[in-house]
Order: structure tokens, then C-alpha cells, then sequence
């Protein structure tokens, strides 16, 4: 489901915010709750708030461990989940990607695990010289 307010003046580092993105959204997929009584979802809202833009990725999947606090969960090599394939750099990547296009990361999670937000808080209007791009590769 997507819920998007209109951002028309929103830029940014259209590389590291896909890194962000697709992160999130890829560990939404892949650690869907398997249970057939569980109708699964993912939402995703933006949300324009004048000299920011705020993102929200929300799911019902397996859930984060409440061990993991937030820390914790966005350093290098933290599984969120068993089943997890990558070695936990999936939030590690999209924590460092969203933080050089001068953003912050946040998490939320129900006790229940009846779902898992993961919340982007983005400036409208970043300033060019400090957006940290990614490096060519030759």
C-alpha cells in the first residue's frame, strides 16, 4: 500500500536513497510472517512536512527481537531475524546511506510483533556540499 503526499521540491541523492530504500523494503519481503493466518502487508508513506520529508516502511512480518534495541540493529553484522541470509548489512547499509544524505533512521516495533516501521526522516532541502556520494566504481 502506498500513501504519498506530493514532494515536488524533495532532492536528493537519488543512489544512496535507493540504497535506503530498497533495503528496507527488500527485508520486508523477505522475512514475511509464514503463517497462513497472517494476511501479510507492507506500507509505505511519505509524509511532506515542510522542510522535511518523512518515510515510513511498515510490515507484519517476523519482527525484530526485542533484545535489539536501536543502537544496536543498524551496526554491521546485527541479524535482525534466524533467517537472515545477508549477515545483517541490510540495515547497516540503508542506516549509513540515509545518514550521508543528512537524514536520520528510526525504528518502531510492536511488542507483538504484530508489525515492524522503520521511519526516514529526510531534509527537503539537503545541503549539496555535505551529501556524501557514493564512489564510482572503475
Amino acid at each position: 500500500q502506498l500513501n504519498i503526499d506530493p514532494t515536488p521540491e524533495f532532492k536528493t541523492e537519488p543512489n544512496l536513497f535507493y540504497y535506503a530504500m530498497q533495503s528496507v523494503i527488500d527485508n520486508a519481503f523477505k522475512y514475511y510472517n509464514e503463517s497462513p493466518r497472517i494476511e501479510s502487508y507492507v506500507n509505505i508513506k511519505v509524509v511532506n512536512k515542510g522542510k522535511e520529508v518523512q518515510i515510513s516502511i511498515r510490515d507484519n512480518g517476523v519482527g525484530i527481537p526485542i533484545n535489539l534495541d536501536e543502537d544496536s540493529l543498524f551496526h554491521m553484522f546485527t541479524r535482525g531475524s534466524e533467517r537472515s541470509l545477508t549477515g545483517g548489512m541490510g540495515l547497516f547499509i540503508a542506516a549509513i546511506s540515509i545518514r550521508k544524505i543528512q537524514g536520520e533512521i528510526h525504528f518502531n516495533r510492536a511488542e507483538d510483533f504484530s508489525f515492524t516501521e522503520f521511519i526516514f526522516d529526510l531534509p527537503m532541502f539537503p545541503d549539496p556540499a555535505r551529501i556524501e556520494k557514493p564512489r564510482e566504481r572503475h
